[in-house]
């Protein structure tokens, strides 16, 4: 079935008081519908970062935008919303995988949801387009599989006697791409995460904007030059100092050492490419090169430094439904 076909003609605009007796469910996307007075102050959210369909089903414990802590089914059983719009799929659809176990899920929350809220009128959201450099940095958000996605959520709607509606026609251009005046906001501190998904990037320290840009100019902010990889045959004792004597390497760190073989990162004072010169000097020491890369730092890092507070780690989501 062709989502576009199957959803909810457009309609005017309403005001935005319409939606003082609903509820929104998803992940940080909707989540990011929060963080501004000027959006939907008097809706209902439950909106959890990084979650799945999964986490509605199996009852999970999840974390609001305030730091609450909710089983989601119980907080919509007490709203019992006039409507419930739901928006889930970006954050657990990164991975190109089998996504059966995302569609399984999403038929067994909704059918937990029309038992729970027997009056609710039901919205199942379309997966939403992204960017193409997010589509680079995430292989499972890829147009043409988001469109196979939006497929079957629609006709999962309808079997369920749900309203799809279609926001990728409202946010994609012409090549399936979000348009680039358009924003989708993410709200998360699981920065694995933000990095997969994310072209640009705030953040924030006790309610203080201290940093945005890109990942790789956030990477840049935090130092200016290259990290490289290595990982060498010999003791460290005689590799790690061949490196801290090559002309514009700033720091050497032992990553690991086991079976002759030592893995270690070395910063370099500027952006000048040293995986040559680093190169030869170990074979100059008879120190055989196994493995050399330049690799970017982590948002991880980069939150760290700017901020003095650690990151979320996600949970890993069950692959198949409990029971079945």
């Amino acid at each position: 079935m062709d989502f576009r076909l199957a959803a909810q003609p457009a309609s005017p605009a309403v005001e935005r008081s319409s939606f003082s007796d609903v509820s929104f469910l998803g992940d940080s996307l909707t989540q990011g519908m929060q963080l501004y007075d000027t959006g939907l102050p008097n809706a209902h959210f439950c909106a959890y970062k990084g979650v799945g369909p999964n986490a509605v089903v199996n009852n999970t414990t999840c974390r609001r935008a305030d730091g609450e802590k909710e089983v989601p089914m119980e907080a919509l059983a007490s709203q019992q919303p006039r409507a419930l719009y739901i928006l889930l799929g970006t954050n657990v659809l990164t991975t190109d995988s089998d996504y059966t176990s995302f569609l399984t899920y999403y038929r067994l929350m909704l059918d937990m949801i029309s038992q729970a809220l027997p009056n609710t009128k039901i919205y199942v959201q379309s997966i939403t387009p992204v960017r193409p450099e997010v589509s680079k940095k995430s292989p499972g958000l890829y147009k043409e599989r988001l469109c196979e996605i939006n497929d079957a959520l629609s006709a999962i709607a309808l079997e369920k006697g749900c309203t799809f509606l279609n926001l990728w026609e409202a946010l994609a251009d012409e090549n399936g791409d979000l348009i680039e005046d358009h924003t989708v906001i993410l709200s998360s501190h699981i920065l694995s995460e933000v990095q997969a998904v994310c072209s640009r990037v705030l953040i924030l320290s006790k309610g203080a904007l201290v940093a945005e840009g890109t990942p790789e100019q956030l990477s840049e902010k935090l130092s200016p030059g290259i990290r490289l990889r290595v990982t060498a045959l010999g003791s460290s004792d005689t590799v790690l100092p061949v490196v801290e004597a090559v002309p514009g390497i700033t720091g050497v760190q032992l990553v690991s050492e086991a079976d002759g073989e030592v893995t270690f990162t070395a910063e370099t004072a500027d952006t000048t490419d040293r995986r040559a010169e680093v190169s030869h000097a170990l074979s100059e020491a008879g120190c055989t090169v196994l493995e050399l890369t330049a690799e970017n730092r982590s948002l991880e890092e980069v939150f760290l430094a700017l901020t003095g507070e650690t990151a979320d780690v996600p949970e890993e989501p069950e692959t198949e439904p409990k029971g079945e």
